[in-house]
């Protein structure tokens, strides 16, 4: 998987967004976390640019949780 995107956000605090979010019991909170933290960090100007990062990074956070190498 290759992502051309160049993007600031570090799995780090996509994590620490989430435990926000599923503290306040938001439906999807690990992706809420990318949203936010993508969006923050990166401002990208349309929506198929973050959809493409979002997609991506999420699933580098499943690979992450099933212990395999990931490079963010």
């Amino acid at each position: 998987m290759g992502c051309e995107f160049k993007t600031k956000v570090k799995l780090d605090y996509i994590q620490d967004f989430q435990m926000m979010f599923e503290r306040m019991k938001i439906d999807r909170p690990r992706e809420a976390a990318v949203y936010y933290v993508t969006l923050v960090l990166d401002s990208p100007k349309e929506f198929s640019d973050f959809l493409k990062v979002a997609e991506e990074l999420a699933i580098s956070i499943e690979m992450a949780k099933e212990g395999d190498r990931v490079v963010i």
